[in-house]
């Protein structure tokens, strides 16, 4: 499974973007796992479908399934 994620400010500004990564990295203590983000948080996406995870503070992040 790849994904593209990107972080958004509370004003909607993207400060943060990973155009091709996988599930377990995107989700290890040293990327977005350090923030709680969980395989369980994002999962099931199917292929080209969009999930929103609030991250706090009013960050979220958007993860699209590309492949």
């Amino acid at each position: 499974m790849l994904l593209q994620s990107k972080i958004l400010s509370p004003s909607g500004e993207c400060i943060a973007h990973q155009p091709r990564i996988g599930i377990h990295k995107m989700c290890d203590k040293n990327h977005l796992g350090i923030l709680g983000v969980k395989e369980e948080d994002i999962l099931p996406l199917t292929e080209g479908e969009e999930k929103m995870v609030k991250l706090g503070e009013g960050y979220v992040l958007v993860v699209k399934r590309i492949k």
